[in-house]
């Protein structure tokens, strides 16, 4: 009964976001909604999710931010990952937005690899919309002082090594491949806690372990979701008045990255953490 009460109200949630554009629906206060409709959000929102999820380290999973078209830099051994820098003022990395248009974004990244007063790579981008199903990104090296390798994607990226100023490529990015264009940026909060409840719920027992360890491991033992899936019967009741287990957790420090030609991940830091709020 428990597992019937939560998956029905997630499908609730989720048929109000998903089925209208789905199914072409317009909500009208005197319209019967079949149960079908129902199941078909659930299995629409259940399976996204799963898509969604991504490894963290060696053992645990979490979820992204939102999908991206990370470009991520190799060079001299280190790879410097679009939006991981947490200081903009020492110039290792900055973004410009170049277009928007209803049906493409193009954007510029800058990089400073050697630590001196310019920027020594920049990389163009432009990621534009072709079918319901097909997205064209196209990637030009506008200027590079050093032979790089460039990483498209975060999970098993595509690589190309010995990359110079005047590289270009195209990738088109669809239902084969869309799987590696997730934000390398993640929050270990909610939407993990969250997915990994769900997933018990589904029967995907690895996944749903993989998703809540990440939650211990990093120090948030409760979450205010809980509730939705019976989770929270055990807790005290002034378990918030620990702020230390529910918002900072055991530090920004205690969360883990992956910097590697395999897999990138890095930990967004809230103004939570910088402001130790």
């Amino acid at each position: 009964m428990k597992k019937a009460s939560s998956i029905f109200l997630l499908g609730l949630l989720l048929l109000s976001i998903i089925l209208p554009g789905v199914l072409g629906l317009t909500t009208r206060a005197d319209t019967t909604m079949p149960l079908s409709y129902v199941e078909e959000a659930i299995n629409l929102g259940v399976q996204a999710v799963k898509t969604a999820i991504r490894p963290l380290g060696n053992y645990m999973y979490v979820m992204p931010d939102h999908p991206s078209p990370t470009i991520s830099v190799e060079y001299n051994g280190e790879i410097y990952i679009p939006g991981s820098f947490l200081d903009p003022g020492d110039l290792l990395y900055k973004t410009e937005l170049v277009e928007v248009t209803q049906y493409s974004v193009a954007w510029r990244y800058y990089f400073n690899v050697d630590s001196d007063e310019d920027y020594d790579i920049i990389i163009y981008a432009r990621l534009q919309n072709v079918d319901p199903s097909t997205d064209k990104l196209t990637i030009n090296v506008d200027k590079s002082e050093y032979t790089i390798t460039l990483l498209v994607g975060t999970r098993d990226p595509y690589k190309y090594t010995s990359v110079n100023e005047g590289f270009s490529t195209t990738i088109y990015i669809n239902d084969s491949n869309r799987d590696k264009f997730h934000s390398a940026r993640y929050v270990a909060r909610h939407s993990t806690q969250l997915a990994g409840w769900l997933m018990y719920e589904e029967g995907e027992y690895g996944l749903s372990q993989g998703l809540l360890m990440t939650m211990e491991e990093v120090g948030f033992w409760y979450d205010v979701y809980d509730p939705i899936w019976g989770r929270s019967n055990s807790y005290p009741d002034n378990y918030w008045d620990y702020p230390q287990k529910t918002w900072l957790a055991n530090g920004y420090e205690a969360h883990p990255w992956d910097k590697s030609e395999t897999l990138l991940n890095y930990p967004y830091r809230s103004r939570m953490y910088i402001l130790d709020a």
